[in-house]
């Protein structure tokens, strides 16, 4: 059996949690064990569902108590025994490395899930020193598109990047006519109600303000709208506030963190989700297996394209032209026609062999 842990930042609601989970429900146990290290929210949405299949969770130390953090790393590399550390991006991916190359794991895989983003001076200076000593101690190089090998990786690693794709289980996302009836009478939405919405942490990284403001425009042009918005994060004040100020409050709904927010996609009419940046964003594939009108910033990779479900705007524009091509969408398709390259079965059937080849040569 081959045993590898795998490091997150935190066991939130967010899309690497989903695709991990995803992943291991597909994976042979009999083969391979995964355990969870994670630096925060040990206790969030997804920790049960882990637990349920199998899955040991290690909770470190939070990031700020650096030393704490990679002794309590160290420790749990000691007492598992694992063959593969598999390191999720986050701004503790070097530290991560760094302990399971001290701690000699035959495989430590560092994964970018989102290539470059915006950094404060000092984050850029220290990545910039840490990421060629990470990429020098990690034998194993992990991305979830080509723009995020080539925004993260030097150029001489690309040919040693396992580009994974961020599968689904796609018929789990399949349009249920009778999951929407329940979710649109659970929240008061009608049959003429229009349900714009996004599934997504609210952070800087998927810009929820800019959506609120093309909700507004949208209401002010049809009543009919409604805005549902699935997810937690520092900027849920802000909407809140913001939603406030403009009066929409009976009009918006924000549920929070789901563990079932799959489910939600059939309430919608269309799914618009403005990123800033993106590495891949396995929530537009998502929302096209449903069948959804789906609008993307231009900073989604074109991978994402699953369909003619899939349209990507610009920003700089400004939400007008969201607006106006909202309101000329023809609707849902209930049976779209989908790209398959995205089911999780053939996603985790890549990764395992990967995963075995890599453990069989050292990494």
């Amino acid at each position: 059996m081959i045993k590898v842990l795998q490091v997150m930042a935190a066991l939130r609601e967010g899309g690497v949690e989903t695709l991990l989970y995803s992943f291991y429900e597909c994976v042979d146990k009999e083969k391979f064990h995964f355990d969870v290290a994670c630096f925060s929210h040990a206790d969030g949405v997804y920790r049960e569902k882990f637990e349920e299949l199998g899955c040991k969770i290690i909770a470190l130390p939070s990031k700020k108590q650096l030393f704490k953090s990679a002794k309590a790393l160290r420790q749990a590399l000691k007492e598992g025994g694992y063959d593969i550390v598999h390191v999720h991006q986050d701004d503790l991916s070097f530290l991560s490395i760094l302990v399971a190359w001290r701690a000699k794991v035959p495989v430590r895989i560092v994964h970018s899930h989102l290539g470059k983003y915006p950094h404060s001076l000092p984050r850029k200076i220290l990545s910039a020193i840490t990421n060629p000593i990470m990429f020098r101690l990690a034998n194993g190089y992990f991305a979830c598109s080509e723009k995020a090998k080539k925004e993260f990786y030097p150029k001489h690693l690309w040919e040693k990047v396992f580009v994974m794709q961020n599968g689904i289980p796609m018929e789990k996302f399949r349009f249920s006519a009778e999951t929407r009836q329940e979710i649109r009478d659970a929240y008061g939405f009608t049959d003429e109600n229009i349900v714009v919405g996004s599934i997504a942490r609210m952070t800087d990284q998927k810009d929820p303000l800019y959506l609120v403001e093309v909700f507004r425009m949208l209401h002010e042009v049809n009543p009919d709208y409604r805005l549902l918005m699935l997810g937690d994060g520092v900027l849920r004040e802000a909407v809140e506030q913001r939603i406030a100020e403009y009066g929409l409050q009976d009009v918006c709904v924000l549920t929070g963190a789901r563990n079932d927010a799959w489910r939600f996609y059939n309430a919608l009419d269309v799914f618009a989700l403005p990123s800033s940046w993106e590495g891949l964003g396995i929530s537009f594939v998502e929302a096209q297996t449903n069948g959804l009108p789906t609008y993307a910033s231009l900073e989604v990779p074109a991978e994402t394209k699953i369909s003619d479900l899939i349209e990507y705007l610009p920003k700089d524009e400004g939400p007008e032209l969201w607006v106006r091509r909202i309101l000329q969408s023809e609707g849902r398709d209930p049976n779209p026609t989908l790209d398959n390259k995205y089911d999780i079965r053939a996603t985790a059937e890549a990764v395992c062999n990967t995963y075995a080849k890599w453990t069989s040569e050292g990494g």
